[in-house]
Formats: structure tokens, sequence, C-alpha cells
């Protein structure tokens, strides 16, 4: 812990004197908040602040403990108050002589012990603070359980945070169990909308499967990836040793050799008759006529692999017919079992109807004197809907049946096609061996023939120096025989050793070549886990309705049309990590675009429309969002009938002073350069300031100190009347492994965080505000974001005395909420133009826009202008709107008002 009481101001309470180099800064801190009592109060205390910063890091939110106050009850009680947990910036927090963690929030217990106190007293805040540290986990693994405890707590008081909260865990099943019209309830209930007017959300569709089974997957994955590349290194290591002592095995032997050649010219007697050397000009010819014979055979296997390969391919392409037409068996089988469903769903509500009716009439009977014919039709009626029912039950099994039995033949068949191109794989593998093998026999063959020509030549020289020397061996001494006996016993005993060393590193080689064996078994055991684990641990797949919203109504989604119409288009997003094997919109295939867009519109019935949409993703995961169109007209606009719209029309809508910050960094010191974020910055604050009356502060290559200490500044002066908007273009970086983004200021260095930004910085500096609406338009990556089914849509058909309702009663609410590019930095950097792919989009939006623009809508109409914009499948971009998590978002929304 660091005490700030021993550092600013708070050097009154320490025991000794004054730590040295804090004298100017004590008296400069002193003469500041004397001037702060004069007057200017909340300007005073942002510029003690910044002068008293050091760094950047000083303007990070750090949970404090604030010293308690000294307070006296008349004139003989003096006592002091508990200490009281505030969030506020480092410096601040020193300032006022608080107690904090130095940043490193990733100890439970320390911040446990700033919060649990206070929450233990029922303070909701707190409640809802202490919820989010096990939630978070903070160097444990997150425990959920204990966090919606907190969180319940909090939100039954009306603490709207923990209402989020509460229903992000009932949505995703963390911690409770998984209810999404739980989840919704408690959207609902943060947002402040009454029942005049209907809460309408995102509809998003998820796998049915535990998020911490994930979790524990993704663990696993990473602790086998780590142990991999651990045993990579070591069988590196150990081939390395292996391939050394081979080398040096290899040269003990050919020290050995020469030792025995030398030793075999010392052992021959003086005067004996040296051996002619030996003609192997006949070894020679044996070797080039079994070379020949070696490359006839050769020739003959690599003849009958020819005949075989296109009968594999035929049975192969047999194979692949066969599969396609039990697919096209299997999807009609899929589409008859629909229609029996449907047929069985219309037949269970007319049996429905006729037992009500035939309730009706046996009541009636009881009474009065009923018409038993009657009452006998009704039931013949009624016997003969169940027996039509049990009927399509008995279709609908039979279809079920079929398809499982297609889907059988469709697996075995698909097995054999496997084993096919396997073998039709192995026998082209083959072939090409045995070619290389041919050639390289041919060449070994002209080699040999060359090598027969030079051992003739090289025999009729050695013939001739095998005279010279026999001459010149006849002319040794006795002394020469006895100094080569003595030589021979030396070489005798150098060879022994020599033989010895070998012996010991022949064992060891085996030793080590067991070994590597060994681990490579386990790091293939480790691959082929690997690859089971990765197929588990890629996402299931989900779908998410980005228009229209739809609204629960008895438990069901709906969307309620305001007026008749013919057909509404359905726009969402599909997300399959897994790979996308079929996508339909009421039984009917529709495609997904590259950047995981689809559009579709739906012919709307009388009444009240279905509409299923299915993806199933390549390892059989299915995921199903299912909502109606209904046309009937909603309660909420009888309800708000005869109302008058001249105190709630647009110009006088009052949502409070709007603030824009907005970053565009292009000259990097250690990363490349941009061409675009300038420009994108520069005409994004004069649109904001000329057409929408914000009061913008603009950074140009702005370093990490600039940008913290300007949204230190906003956190001091902003206050519940005021809406802030940031904007930032530049560079990012997505640490996936952590789920955290990062933004990079121009002084970032690649491979050192000290620098970046991180997403979390952000989110506790945008939590610590008081701003009532924060938007932050970001050019780059945001990680940790809430669904957006806990924001509440507007449909855009409302009636405009409805849609004034609903943008005041949202603009009470505190709203926390990011759009993004969908890119982890501005990609492609230039749109052909001046500005990037997303700042193009987002300022004709804005430039276009003629009334009251919520923050959602504004998400639309970018992501439709990106979406037309032709660029390579690599370089799509799909943007994202979301509330941002544990930034104190109430369900509230954004809205921009025009001048």
């Amino acid at each position: 812990m660091r005490a700030g009481g021993t550092e600013g101001l708070g050097f009154l309470h320490s025991g000794g004197g004054l730590p040295a180099g804090w004298i100017g800064r004590g008296l400069l801190l002193l003469v500041l908040v004397l001037a702060g009592c004069q007057g200017g109060g909340q300007l005073q205390q942002t510029a003690t602040e910044a002068a008293a910063a050091r760094n950047a890091d000083d303007f990070l939110i750090v949970d404090c403990l604030l010293p308690g106050q000294v307070r006296k009850l008349g004139r003989q009680l003096t006592y002091q108050t508990a200490r009281r947990p505030i969030r506020t910036s480092a410096v601040n927090c020193e300032i006022r002589g608080g107690e904090y963690v130095a940043y490193d929030r990733a100890d439970y217990a320390s911040a446990l012990k700033v919060w649990l106190p206070k929450a233990l007293e029922g303070d909701p805040e707190a409640q809802n603070y202490v919820g989010e540290i096990y939630e978070k986990g903070l160097g444990l693994a997150p425990d959920y359980r204990v966090a919606a405890h907190w969180y319940r707590q909090a939100a039954d008081q009306g603490y709207a945070p923990a209402q989020i909260n509460m229903g992000n865990l009932s949505e995703k099943g963390l911690g409770v169990p998984r209810d999404r019209q739980a989840a919704l309830n408690w959207y609902r209930r943060a947002s402040g909308l009454g029942d005049d007017l209907a809460f309408s959300s995102t509809l998003k569709a998820e796998f049915d499967e535990q998020e911490r089974e994930l979790t524990s997957l993704r663990s696993e994955l990473s602790q086998r990836r780590e142990s991999e590349a651990q045993l990579r290194a070591q069988v590196q290591r150990t081939q390395r040793q292996l391939e050394a002592r081979q080398q040096e095995l290899e040269a003990s032997r050919r020290q050995a050799d020469e030792i025995r050649r030398r030793l075999e010219q010392k052992k021959s007697p003086p005067g004996a008759a040296v051996p002619p050397p030996a003609d192997d000009s006949a070894a020679l010819r044996q070797q080039v006529d079994s070379l020949s014979r070696d490359k006839q055979q050769l020739q003959q296997q690599l003849d009958g692999l020819a005949r075989s390969g296109p009968e594999l391919e035929q049975r192969l392409a047999g194979t692949q017919q066969q599969v396609e037409g039990l697919r096209a068996q299997l999807q009609q089988a899929q589409v008859q079992l629909a229609g029996h469903r449907q047929e069985l769903s219309a037949t269970r509500q007319e049996l429905e109807a006729s037992r009500q009716a035939l309730a009706r009439q046996r009541e009636l009977s009881s009474g009065q004197n009923a018409d038993e014919a009657r009452l006998q039709t009704l039931a013949q009626q009624n016997r003969t809907l169940e027996n039509q029912q049990q009927r399509y039950e008995s279709l609908i099994s039979e279809g079920r049946e079929e398809q499982q039995r297609l889907q059988q033949a469709l697996n075995a068949l698909q097995s054999e096609q496997s084993g096919t191109e396997q073998r039709l794989q192995q026998y082209r593998e083959q072939q090409q061996t045995l070619q290389l093998a041919l050639k390289e026999k041919e060449t070994v063959l002209q080699q040999m023939q060359a090598q027969q020509q030079q051992s003739e030549a090289e025999l009729a020289a050695s013939r001739t120096r095998y005279e010279t020397e026999l001459q010149l061996f006849a002319q040794e001494t006795r002394a020469q025989r006895q100094r080569r006996q003595s030589e021979i016993a030396a070489l005798d005993r150098q060879l022994q050793s020599r033989q010895q060393q070998v012996d010991a590193q022949q064992s060891e080689i085996e030793a080590l070549q067991q070994a590597v064996r060994q681990q490579e078994q386990q790091l293939s055991q480790l691959e082929r886990a690997e690859t089971g684990r990765a197929v588990a641990a890629a996402g299931p797949p989900s779908i998410e309705i980005i228009e229209p919203p739809v609204v629960l109504m008895r438990g069901v989604p709906s969307v309620q049309l305001q007026s008749p119409v013919l057909e509404r288009e359905v726009i969402g997003k599909v997300v399959a990590p897994a790979g996308l094997l079929s996508f339909q919109v009421n039984g009917k295939a529709v495609a997904v675009g590259d950047n995981s867009l689809f559009q579709v519109k739906v012919p709307i019935r009388s009444g009240r429309t279905p509409v299923e949409i299915v993806a199933v993703d390549r390892e059989g995961r299915r995921v199903v969002a299912a909502f109606s169109l209904v046309t009937e007209p909603p309660a909420v606009a009888k309800a708000s009938e005869g109302s008058t719209t001249e105190a709630t029309q647009a110009p006088e809508l009052a949502l409070g002073n709007y603030h824009a910050l907005v970053i565009g960094n292009n000259r990097y010191r250690h990363f490349p350069s941009l061409n675009t974020a300038r420009n994108d910055a520069r005409d994004a604050e004069k649109l904001l300031r000329e057409r929408y009356g914000f009061k913008t502060t603009l950074l140009l290559d702005a370093d990490r100190y600039a940008i913290l200490s300007a949204l230190n500044r906003l956190r001091q002066e902003l206050t519940e009347q005021d809406n802030l908007l940031i904007y930032y273009a530049g560079h990012g970086e997505l640490d996936r492994i952590n789920d955290r983004g990062f933004w990079l200021p121009v002084d970032a260095e690649q491979g050192n965080s000290a620098n970046w930004i991180s997403n979390v910085d952000i989110t506790d500096i945008l939590n610590a505000m008081r701003a009532k609406q924060v938007m932050v338009v970001a050019d780059s990556c945001y990680s940790g974001t809430l669904s957006l089914s806990s924001m509440p849509r507007l449909e855009l058909s409302i009636p405009e005395d409805n849609r004034n309702e609903w943008i005041m009663t949202l603009a009470q609410v505190r709203a926390r909420t990011v759009l993004t590019s969908g890119g982890v930095k501005p990609v492609p950097d230039s749109a052909g133009g001046n500005h990037s792919v997303f700042a193009t989009a987002f300022l004709e939006t804005l430039s276009g826009n003629q009334r009251v623009l919520e923050g959602h809508a504004l998400y639309r109409e970018v992501l439709q202008r990106v979406q037309q914009r032709k660029l390579r499948p690599e370089l799509q971009q799909v943007p994202d709107y979301a509330p941002i998590h544990h930034a104190g978002h109430e369900a509230g929304e954004f809205f921009f008002r025009p001048l």
C-alpha cells in the first residue's frame, strides 16, 4: 500500500520530517489550495491535480480510502468519522491524504479492503463495486455466484448499474440460471421505462453452452500449448546434442580407421612383399549392374502406379456424387419434417379450439337443454383432430428416422470418401518417391561408371607406385624395424583407448536417440490432443438481430409493426468461429456476406408472422433466433392517443450540454505512421462543433500524458448535466489472451506496453465521471462490452410523440457506450480519399442527419455505409456498438442533437 499521507499535503501526519524534494511541491500545493478557497472551486482543483501530477499514471483511477473527518459535538466532544471509499485519480487521492494501491488492480484483497465495510453497511454503490471485484477475479478465478449475491442486494435497492450487471449475469447464465426474460426485466428496470413505453432491445441468440466451460477449455488449451512449447524446445536441445555427439563419433571413427591403417602398415615385417593394390574394377562393375536392375524394378513399379491412379480417381468421383445425392435427400427430408411440424402446430391449435368449444357447449348444456347432436358432432371433430394429430406425430417420427438414416448413410459415404482420398494421396506420394528414386539411381549409375574409369586409371598408377615402394622397403635397416615395433605398440594402446571412447559415445548416442523417440511420441500425442481441444475451444455460433428491435410480449420476443406493410427487412450478424455450415431464415437458405452480415425481407401475414433464423456451424452446433412480427396496433400507441407533442418537439428537448475530446494520431515515433487519422479528427471536431454545438478539445499526435491529462480534466469539470463524446483515430493493439484492447499514443513502443493506454483504464475513468451520457467512438478496438440486449431500442415507425417521450426518458439515465470500427486499427487507413472507411461513414451520417439521432441509429447507418464499400475480404470491417461493461452504464442512450 502507498499512503498519500506521506506525500503532498499529507506530510503533516507523518511521524518524521519532510521527505527530500517535497518542500517545493508542498508550498506549491499550499498556494493552490489557498487560491481555491478564494474562488474558482472546481477549476482550481483541476489545476491543482495537473500541477501535482508527475506522470501520466497519476491520472489513472484508483480505489481510494479518504481519511475520516474530524467533527466536534458541542465544546466537550471531538471525534473522527470512519474512512470514506471513493474512486478517483491517484493524484487526487494523494492531495486529499487518501490511501490506495499503487495502480495494480490485480489484488482482490486490497480492493475489498476499500469497499467491503461500506457494502456490509448496505451502501448500494459499494455493494455493486464488491460484485465487480468478484466478477473480474482480480488475480483469482471469477466467482460469479458471490458477484450475483452482491449485485442483487444493490439492484433490489434500485441501483441501476447493479441491475445492468445482474441482467448481464442472467443473460449469460453466470452465477445464476440462464434466463433471458429475467435479464430483460433487469434491463427494463434500469432503463426507467414504465408501462407506457415498451422496452425493445436487440435480440441475440447464442449456443446454449456455459461460458465457464469454454473458459476452462481455453485455459486447458493454453496449458497444453505451453507444455508443447517446452517439449519442442527440449526436443530441439536433445537433437542438437545428438548431432554434436554424432559428429564426435564420426571424427573418432575416422581417427580409429587411420590408426588401424597405420597399424597394419607397421605390422608388416621388413622385407616382406607388399601386396599390390587390389583391383576393385570388378566390384564397380557389379555395383553398376545392380543399379541397372534396381532402375528397371523402379520403372515397373512406377508404371503400375500410373495404371491404378485413374481407377482411384473414378471411384472418388463416384463417391462424391453419392454424397451430394444423400445431402440433397437429407435437405429434402428436413424441409418435409419442417412442413409436418407446421401442420402439427396448426392441428394442435385447431384441436385446442375444438376442445374449448366443446367445453363451452358442455357448460351450457348443464344449465339448459343443450343440443346433444351438436355436442356429439363437436366430440367427433375432437376425436378426428386427435387422430390427425397422432398421424402428424407419426409422420414427424418417421421423418426423424428417415433423417437419421440419411445422416448415417451420408457419414458412411463421407468416411469412405475420406479413405479413398487418403489412399489416392498415398499412391501419388509413392509415385513421386519412386520417380525421385529412379532419377537418383540413374545419377548414381552415371557416377559409378565414371568412377570405374577413374579406378582403372588409378590402378595403373598404383602399380607403378607399388614397385617403387617395394624397392625402398627392401633398403630398411634393423634399427628402423625396432623403431617400427615401438611405434606399433604405441599405436595398439592408442587404438584400444580410442575404441573405448567410441564404444562409450555410441552408448550415449543410443540413449539420446531413445530419448528423442520418446519425446517425439509425447509431442505427437500433444499435437493430436491440441487439435481436438482447438476444435472444442472454438467459440459457439451466435446470431444478433440488428434491425428490428424486439420486445418480450408474454415471454415471446415480438416486433410491433406500427402500420400495415407487405414485408419487413431483417438485418443481423451471425458469428461462427468454427465456420458456418448452413444459414436459413424460415426454412430458406440465405447468403451471409464476408463481413458476417445478412439482410433478408420477410413477407408479412395478417396477425402474427413467425420468423425463425437458424445457423449451424461446421461442428454441428445449432443456434436459433426466433421472434414474431405482429401487425396489431400496440397497446403503447393506444395509451398515448390524444397526447400533445408541442412541449416535446425535437428543438426543445432538454438534453444537456455537449462536450467532445477528439484525438487523431498520425506521426508515431516507434510505429508506422498513418495517413488519415489527423484528417479524421479535424473534420470530426469541426462537424461536432459547428453542426451539433459541442464544446470540443482537439488533440493531434498526442502522447500518453496529454490524453490521460485531458480525460482527467473532463472528469473534474463535467457535471450530471453534461454529455461527452470521445473520438479516437490511431493505432490500436488487442491482447486476445487477456481480452484487453489498447490505444497507442505517439510515444508508444513496440513490445513495451508502458506507454499504451488500456481500455480498462479508459473504462475506469468513464465510471468515475459524473457526466450523464458518454459515447466512445474508436476507429480501433475496444474490449470489455455488454450485450446490446441491455440497451433500449427505438422502433423506426414509432409515433413522434412517443418518440420524444422515449428520448426524454432515456436522456435522464446514464449511458456509457462505444462505437468501434471493428478492427484493431484503421484498416484500410485510407478509403481512397482523406479519411478512413469508418470515418467516412461516420462523418457522412452525421452530416446528413436532420433530427435527434440516437447512438444505435448512428450505428445502423454507419454499418450500412461501411458494408456498401467494396473492400477485399482481408480488409473487411464490421463496425460494432455496445454498452461498456463496468463503466457505470444504466441502460441509457447517447443522442446527437443538430442545431
